[in-house]
């Protein structure tokens, strides 16, 4: 394709959506390129369509091979590396998961169940990148704050998100389903875990199978909430008297989850934006 007559915002940016052609969706191309246009530019979109900035070559190869690996199904937020949750940047790569808005809603529900002026013990079992831990510290600073991730590579971007955005939270290597886990108390545990059941990778969107972490979102078909059960018994003993559980669920196992801590917890579903059974949260009876 042909270099843009001239570097104007619009006229890039038109040039841009072309080059987006593979991805069907029209809206989507457009928000694609404003975003990959702000990156690059570090200028907001209303910057760009206001100041006159000078496109340069550079700009435009840029352009060009991020159309090229858009069209392999990377996600965007990994050649940005840049996703944002709860207003704020953080670094993401293919080592851990791109944060979902429905996991913001989790976080939201999170900082509600104590007023910020309490100091409670928190505890986020699977952080991968950090978003949920560091989201409510920055949120809540009278909260400790630990965090638990069973992946090296995914407890390094953890650290540098909580570094970056001067978020003063504990980061442990820790695998829930070993026997021996570490103790405390807890006034708040939360957990976004695996519970992708394996047969659902087929009908998946190939941006996530592809580039996401299989580690962080799938489980075996047999033991689909084999997470929840572990993290649920190790509530039963770490939670305070008037400690919270809260899981993100996969919308099919909102009735198996409450029938799973139905022995233990009183419990209550709440849907996502959509409508969709997506956070289950858990009291001690």
């Amino acid at each position: 394709m042909a270099w843009p007559a001239n570097n104007k915002y619009a006229t890039v940016r038109a040039w841009l959506i072309q080059l987006l052609t593979n991805l069907p969706d029209e809206r989507e191309r457009d928000n694609i390129a404003r975003e990959l246009m702000t990156f690059r530019t570090g200028k907001s979109r209303a910057q760009l369509m206001i100041e006159p900035h000078p496109f340069t070559e550079s700009d435009l190869n840029f352009f060009v091979a991020s159309a090229e690996r858009l069209s392999k199904h990377v996600p965007l937020q990994h050649i940005t590396n840049q996703a944002f949750f709860f207003g704020r940047p953080f670094y993401v790569d293919s080592r851990v998961l791109v944060p979902r808005p429905e996991t913001e809603e989790l976080v939201e529900l999170a900082l509600s169940q104590f007023h910020a002026s309490e100091h409670i013990r928190v505890l986020d079992i699977g952080t991968g990148s950090g978003v949920i831990p560091i989201s409510i510290k920055l949120e809540r600073p009278l909260w400790e704050v630990q965090a638990w991730e069973i992946s090296k590579e995914a407890i390094e971007v953890a650290s540098r998100n909580a570094q970056d955005l001067s978020a003063d939270i504990a980061i442990a290597e820790v695998n829930v389903l070993w026997n021996d886990l570490p103790g405390g108390a807890f006034d708040l545990i939360i957990s976004n875990p695996p519970y992708i059941p394996k047969r659902e990778r087929a009908v998946m969107d190939q941006r996530v199978t592809d580039h996401d972490p299989s580690l962080a979102l799938f489980v075996d078909d047999a033991e689909p909430l084999i997470f929840y059960q572990r993290i649920a018994a190790y509530a039963e003993s770490h939670l305070t008297e008037k400690g919270k559980l809260l899981f993100e669920i996969h919308e099919k196992f909102g009735k198996e989850m409450q029938e799973l801590l139905a022995a233990k917890f009183n419990t209550e579903l709440y849907q996502d934006a959509q409508g969709k059974d997506r956070i289950l949260k858990a009291e001690r009876k």
